[in-house]
């Protein structure tokens, strides 16, 4: 045969002289593929492929000649089935292919050895490579011999290859779309040409993975195969898998989103605003909140031999979430993550490096909304009253960590009632103030605060006062020197008298009622207890005193002066008659009695004794039938009914002997009971008696009438 067609070339005269394109190779492959499948079906095998036994019939195109087949053995020894010699046929034809590559090989030509030799090997140039030729001959190769590449592999390989730009690859199609390779159809994915769901349905299947076998070399094809089959807990992760493994980019980028700190601030914003979040923003949070995504980056980045800078961000953010408190822990996030992002930007001190500025962000995460900007900053210091201490930026960022936490401190309350600086001038220049307000901002942090809050609620009770206003008021003979000395307490205990217009003849009336309602006090009127803590507070003047409680003395001190004419009246005959009738009767039966004796002599003494009998017996007798029920004490109304009884008798039988008694009795008497009345009338209203009067008094003090 080698006789016959001694002017064909041998391909390996071919491949010394020049490189083969990928459309000479396929159809080299298909060839042969051809001839061994005609060879096979007759039962014959050439055990014999090598570059110098294929010759070259035709070049345009290629039409291929086997010569020198193995068809004596020369080892008696040596007897192979039709399949081992199906075997070394297909063995021999990868080696060819290899060589095509420019990849020699030292093996056996014997066919025993040969099959042995197979065996052994890695071919570890083919998973150097990539590309569908290389799988091919991967697949021809393959250390399994029942697994190894046929006829029918190579014809179907054959069938869906293409030639683009002199390279041979075998395409991947999504929706009739057609992509070169499975970093190609990763980055589809990955910028959403391929959308989720479609990429789930159709890439994670069997068909899929004979489609790799047929274009992707050995490495690919493992790599595939793990994305695919790998114990993950959904087909999420499973397609995250293999994205991660062939998406060509440095970047931490799962469930096909390339995750850095811009996009992860968007997501935590998205989930703050309630914004809508597609299905892979979903499980990016989720697994943010259970923890995981940080771990998942790192194993990434170990994977792709490259540390993401996107892992200590995670790591942060995931070590904020709080599930209690979750729209908190997405505006601490948010922070975080905005600091962390440009730290220059924000009131971080400069101790801070960037390696601690993770540490320092996660141990001051329950402040780290107090955490001021550069621009917020400038415009706090421009705007408020700030301690010297914090006067400056520089200050601030030159603080050591320790007083740092002060400074957050200090700006956390500073914030709640802060003291803008128009307002300090204005006291300072227009009101009468002592030094330790005119000199507030040399303060140190601690003091200031309260200080500032202290002088805010004076000057937001327009409880400033000017000199003038003070030599009008009972502190005018106050020297300056001891004004100026006055500490802030002092201060504002003065500036809310003042204020207040608690003059000493109000002091002296406040005093007065209190004298007059001790009374009411001791009968427990409540009335009087409120009135009596209203009046402390005003003799003894304080910060806790207000214009209110002012007002309601003044008001319930005038009303308690306030007579109702029909119920003074009613009172005054009321108390007149009872005070005038115990007068006569007292003052009658001493007077009376001591008369009666001296004029009746022995019988007035007899009247006494017989009707003190007469009246105590009638008292015994009404209790004994249970006509009436007395007390005890009206047991010893005998006797003095008894000297009662025989004063009246001796009185009507003497009258003209007690003319002057009688006198006595109702006419000192009388003038006696109405001057006391009369007092005791006006006293009426200090004791709060009068119904009208407490109703409105109820009123003024908001409390229900007893």
């Amino acid at each position: 045969m080698f006789e016959l067609n001694a002017s064909h070339k041998s391909l390996n005269e071919i491949i010394s002289e020049r490189k083969l394109s990928s459309s000479e190779v396929l159809q080299i492959i298909k060839g042969l593929n051809q001839i061994l499948f005609a060879l096979h079906v007759h039962g014959l095998f050439h055990m014999n492929i090598e570059a110098s036994n294929v010759l070259l019939v035709d070049e345009a195109p290629i039409r291929l000649l086997l010569t020198a087949p193995r068809l004596i053995y020369e080892d008696g020894k040596e007897r192979l089935g039709d399949d081992a010699k199906r075997r070394v046929d297909y063995i021999q034809m990868g080696l060819l292919l290899l060589n095509l590559l420019g990849v020699s090989t030292d093996h056996p030509k014997a066919p025993l050895e040969l099959l042995n030799w197979v065996e052994a090997q890695s071919f570890q140039v083919l998973e150097e490579r990539a590309g569908a030729l290389d799988a091919l001959i991967a697949g021809i190769l393959d250390v399994n011999h029942e697994r190894a590449w046929g006829y029918d592999q190579i014809r179907l390989w054959t069938e869906q290859v293409i030639d683009k730009d002199d390279v041979l690859l075998v395409p991947f199609f999504v929706r009739d779309v057609r992509y070169d390779s499975l970093a190609q159809v990763s980055k589809a994915i990955a910028e959403e040409v391929i959308s989720w769901k479609q990429a789930r349905t159709l890439i994670l299947t069997e068909e899929f993975k004979e489609r790799v076998s047929l274009s992707c070399n050995r490495i690919d094809q493992r790599k595939f195969s793990s994305a695919l089959y790998a114990a993950y807990a959904d087909d999420a992760e499973r397609l995250d898998h293999f994205l991660l493994l062939f998406l060509e980019t440095d970047d931490f980028s799962p469930y096909g989103k390339r995750v850095d700190v811009a996009y992860l601030l968007e997501l935590i914003e998205n989930a703050l605003n309630g914004a809508s979040i597609d299905k892979r923003g979903k499980l990016l949070l989720q697994k943010i909140k259970k923890g995981s995504l940080s771990k998942m980056a790192l194993t990434h980045s170990l994977e792709k031999d490259k540390r993401f800078e996107v892992v200590d961000h995670l790591h942060l953010v995931e070590a904020l979430y709080n599930a209690s408190s979750e729209a908190s822990s997405f505006v601490i996030m948010k922070k975080a993550l905005e600091i962390s992002m440009n730290p220059k930007a924000w009131m971080i001190p400069d101790s801070i490096d960037r390696p601690n500025l993770f540490r320092f962000i996660e141990d001051y995460a329950s402040e780290i909304e107090l955490i001021p900007s550069e621009r917020d900053y400038a415009q706090f210091l421009n705007d408020f009253l700030i301690p010297s201490v914090y006067d400056t930026e520089g200050k601030v960022r030159s603080l050591p960590l320790k007083e740092y936490r002060a400074f957050l401190s200090f700006f956390q309350e500073y914030q709640k009632n802060p003291l803008l600086k128009r307002d300090f001038e204005e006291i300072c220049e227009t009101w009468y103030v002592p030094k330790c307000v005119s000199e507030l901002p040399l303060e140190s942090p601690s003091v200031f605060v309260d200080l500032v809050k202290i002088v805010g609620n004076i000057w937001d009770a327009k409880a400033f006062f000017t000199e003038a206003q003070l030599s009008a008021t009972e502190y005018r003979s106050m020297e300056p020197e001891v004004f100026a000395a006055l500490s802030i307490d002092e201060f504002s205990t003065m500036a809310n008298t003042i204020s207040l217009g608690l003059t000493r003849r109000f002091i002296r009336k406040c005093a007065r009622v209190m004298r007059n309602i001790r009374p009411a006090i001791s009968d427990r009127d409540p009335l009087a207890l409120l009135l009596e803590q209203k009046l402390s507070l005003l003799l003894t003047p304080s910060e806790a005193v207000t214009k209110t409680d002012k007002e309601i003395v003044e008001r319930t001190i005038r009303l308690s002066t306030f007579f109702p004419f029909t119920e003074t009246l009613l009172f005054f005959l009321d108390f007149w008659i009872r005070k005038s009738l115990i007068w006569v009767f007292a003052s009658g039966l001493v007077s009376g009695s001591i008369c009666a004796s001296i004029s009746g002599g022995k019988s007035y003494w007899n009247y006494v004794i017989i009707f003190g009998v007469i009246i105590e017996i009638a008292i015994i007798f009404f209790q004994i039938k249970g006509l009436t029920s007395w007390p005890d004490w009206v047991f010893g109304l005998g006797p003095v009914g008894g000297f009662a009884v025989a004063t009246l008798i001796m009185s009507l039988k003497y009258f003209p002997v007690f003319k002057l008694g009688f006198l006595w009795v109702f006419g000192f008497g009388s003038l006696f009971t109405f001057v006391y009345s009369l007092i005791r009338t006006r006293s009426q209203g200090f004791r709060l008696l009068f119904p009208k009067t407490r109703r409105i008094i109820t009123s003024d003090y908001a409390i229900s009438p007893p």
